[in-house]
């Protein structure tokens, strides 16, 4: 049985302004976007390099106070 890396889930409350910095400032990548239905919650997906995150705006998802520390080989 294969068992693949944990994909962190991250509560966002601002979509513009999370993926203004996932994405512009950190240089991710949005894989894809997923709503039931036109206005409901926002799911998305980004990833960098091997890096893969989930952002929600489902109410439970995540945590505000949630930490997540990725490791970089060179940061300039």
């Amino acid at each position: 049985m294969h068992i693949g890396p944990p994909v962190p889930v991250l509560r966002m409350f601002d979509v513009v302004r999370t993926l203004e910095f996932y994405c512009e400032y950190l240089g991710f990548t949005k894989d894809w976007e997923h709503r039931f239905e036109p206005g409901f919650p926002l799911y998305v997906q980004v990833s960098r390099s091997s890096a893969v995150i989930h952002l929600s705006e489902h109410y439970g998802d995540g945590s505000p106070n949630t930490v997540l520390w990725i490791p970089v080989d060179d940061v300039a």
